[in-house]
Formats: C-alpha cells, structure tokens, sequence
C-alpha cells in the first residue's frame, strides 16, 4: 500500500486513498492515454447563464413559462422546469441540449422525470404542456 502524504497534494483530502482509486477504475479510460476520461460538468452559475441568455432572446417569454410551471407544478426540480419551460416555447430536445450545453440524454431524462412526476401516460408532453 502507498504512502496517504503522496496523495495528499493532488486530491481532494476529504476522498481516501480507496475512493480515488474506486473513482479512477470506475472512471472510462481513454484508449491511447489510459487515463481516466472524466468529463467536466458544466456548473449550475454556466447553466444560470446560458438560461438567462435564452431568456434574453426570448424577450422573457420562457421565464414567463417557468413562473407558469413552477406555481401549477411546485414538485418539479429547477432544472425540470427550466426543461419544461423551453419545451412550452417549442424548443425541440437537441435544441435544448445545445442551447444549456448538457447532453440529449440529459434533457430525454428530465422529460421522462416530468412526465413521471404528472402522471402522463401516453399524452404527449409538449401537448400537455402548451394546451394547459
């Protein structure tokens, strides 16, 4: 086993020597490099940003939607309603992954979320949110 003192400059002292390791075999590893291909996430002030930006554009039409949602649908997390409100603008999901930077399969998910959360079934989303 390695010394803790040569992991102690380079990571995090609240992970352990276990859970960095766990971390970096867990982690895909680049096929030429062999080193961890962590992404960067993009943080929540970006996100904020790219948001206002699209709202800027919009004139304020999708923070509208959002103030709409968020009081008829108080369960729903801030991002699914920021996803919920573009999605009431009309925005399309590759539009949307491009426009806050986060993957399809991010904006796919928080659809599903919402639609779990009120109770659709086979109404279409976009349907249910414009027509109410």
């Amino acid at each position: 086993m390695q010394d803790p003192q040569v992991f102690s400059e380079d990571v995090n002292p609240q992970l352990t020597i276990n859970s960095y390791r766990s971390l970096l075999h867990a982690a895909p590893v680049h096929p030429y490099t062999h080193t961890p291909n962590i992404k960067p996430r993009r943080s929540r002030a970006k996100r904020h940003r790219a948001w206002e930006a699209l709202d800027r554009e919009s004139d304020g039409i999708y923070s509208a939607h959002l103030q709409e949602l968020a009081a008829r649908f108080p369960m729903l997390s801030p991002m699914e309603l920021m996803i919920g409100a573009l999605i009431k603008g009309m925005m399309q999901s590759h539009e949307i992954c491009e426009k806050l930077s986060i993957e399809l399969k991010t904006v796919e998910n928080h659809r599903n979320h919402i639609r779990k959360k009120l109770g659709l079934t086979a109404e279409n989303l976009v349907c249910y949110l414009v027509g109410s």
